[in-house]
């Protein structure tokens, strides 16, 4: 079906072996076989039905940075248990100057609804709310480079587990936030 998000898998002819090589794709024209490269499955959130891509996540950070009226380069979510045990989406982003979280995490919110069905039956029922967190570039690069992630080959994953997320929101309050 054109236009929807599948994982690319290479196997035999017999099918005995098979490996996920992480891309997904997108058939742009089925009468020629076309596709195009729409992002990795690791960049991919489905809690609770939310199905966020990489494509989508992309698209509604660049909608918050013309917003902000600044470059956010660097950003990661992870979906996370609130205090009353509901999941919620946790996002950090890279800001250089001040940020109203609250209003950019609605901004966001709206972002991601308009562009996936999905997410916004997710957030109607099983996804609470979303939170942002707005940090200094340096505390995220810091924050990586105290993982030994930090070099030309790394990058900021785009998706964390929520021990993960948790660990950079831990260690942003030791830092300096924006």
């Amino acid at each position: 079906e054109e236009g929807v998000d599948y994982a690319l898998l290479v196997s035999t002819p017999a099918g005995a072996y098979r490996y996920m090589i992480g891309d997904t794709i997108k058939f742009t024209d089925l009468d020629q076989l076309e596709i195009k490269i729409s992002g990795r499955t690791k960049y991919f959130l489905n809690v609770v039905g939310s199905q966020l891509s990489e494509e989508k996540m992309n698209a509604a950070i660049q909608e918050l940075s013309e917003g902000l009226g600044m470059p956010v380069n660097e950003f990661a979510v992870a979906a996370m248990k609130n205090e009353e045990g509901d999941f919620i989406h946790q996002w950090v982003i890279a800001a250089s100057e001040d940020v109203d979280e609250v209003e950019a995490a609605v901004c966001l919110d709206e972002a991601l609804k308009s562009r996936n069905k999905n997410y916004a039956v997710a957030r109607s029922k099983g996804l609470k709310s979303v939170k942002l967190t707005a940090l200094a570039e340096s505390a995220i690069y810091d924050w990586l480079e105290q993982r030994k992630k930090k070099g030309g080959q790394m990058k900021m994953p785009r998706v964390l587990k929520a021990e993960q997320m948790q660990d950079l929101l831990d260690f942003s309050r030791k830092a300096v936030t924006i």
